[in-house]
């Protein structure tokens, strides 16, 4: 059982936008999106559907089915996008045409609808304006526009707490890991695997390399380490918490926060992953799984399937530096 398709460790901006996690301001959901669409659907309400002659009042249904058109694809493809989010499946290349397709076919049918019911469409109007009017509203239009661009904001932050919660759905936000009964996280034994590639990656010596930084501080925490429990049934993360015992007498490697210079790659599934060690306030602090190509789709369905920490003949060990050579 794994716990999300998406890193769930800290991200980088640019990690954000290339995984489609960072909202677009244009987007349903989006500071811009909402205001715009709101002040758009609001105008297409102002003119009486109602009023003048026959041909004036099937420009105004058109407007009206165009706008909500425009409003339902938005909305449909960015429901389609909210769903991947929340399955840890970023929407990238045919994904995210798919979702625009579906979008546009939500869009259309919305308009189409809007268009087969425009008698309905009328007196329901009609009914409102008069239930305005008998209420003392004296700009009954001017009041169903405002109405309108309410609904449309209330919406649009509906829309942002959806995509907010998918996404810390995916990232494994949304259920922290267990605590324990002082009401900190709960601590268990390092899982098998994960050790072992651990122990690999700080025990590697590069040929004619000077001794790694903080090398001998971090070797010195092994003893000491424990993982996250992550919960009942999860055997494997993208991102696996290290907590060093509070009462042991190691040292901090220098410098404090920093990725291990060596990283562990290996083949799962068709897509290539690494394995890094993150040093968090000179101790032990997570285990990292990422696709090493995370533009291609087919990184992340492997992704999907990955459900073991690789063992330590199937990993590779890459050295950081001027130019990546193995270890």
């Amino acid at each position: 059982m794994t716990t999300s398709f998406l890193p769930t460790a800290p991200l980088t901006r640019s990690q954000e936008r290339a995984l489609g996690l960072r909202p677009s301001a244009l987007a349903p959901g989006g500071r811009v999106y909402g205001p715009v669409m709101a002040a758009a659907l609001a105008a297409s309400t102002l003119p009486d559907p109602n009023g003048g002659s026959r041909a004036r009042r099937d420009r105004v249904q058109r407007v009206l089915a165009a706008a909500s058109g425009l409003y339902g694809a938005a909305e449909a493809g960015a429901a389609v996008r909210c769903a991947r989010l929340a399955a840890g499946r970023p929407t990238r290349g045919r994904a995210r045409l798919a979702a625009a397709g579906l979008g546009a076919a939500g869009g259309a049918a919305l308009a189409g609808l809007s268009l087969a019911a425009a008698p309905v469409n009328r007196r329901v109007d009609a009914w409102l304006v008069r239930g305005l009017e008998a209420v003392g509203v004296t700009r009954p239009r001017w009041t169903l526009a405002g109405l309108t661009a309410a609904a449309v904001l209330a919406g649009n932050a509906a829309d942002r707490a959806a995509r907010r919660e998918a996404v810390e759905t995916a990232l494994g936000l949304a259920e922290p890991a267990a605590e324990g009964a002082d009401g900190g996280l709960a601590l268990v034994d390092v899982p098998v695997g994960a050790r072992a590639v651990l122990e690999t990656l700080l025990d590697a010596a590069p040929a004619g390399r000077a001794a790694l930084p903080g090398g001998d501080a971090l070797r010195a925490q092994l003893p000491h380490v424990r993982a996250a429990d992550l919960g009942e049934g999860v055997t494997f993360t993208d991102w696996l918490p290290l907590v060093v015992a509070d009462d042991a007498t190691v040292e901090r490697a220098v410098p404090h926060d920093f990725t291990w210079p060596v990283r562990a790659r290996f083949e799962h599934g068709g897509a290539e992953f690494e394995l890094t060690l993150r040093v968090v306030d000179g101790e032990l602090g997570a285990l990292a799984v990422e696709p090493v190509d995370e533009t291609r789709d087919e990184s992340w369905e492997a992704r999907a399937t990955l459900e073991r920490w690789p063992r330590v003949d199937e990993v590779r060990l890459v050295v950081d530096g001027a130019a990546r050579t193995s270890a």
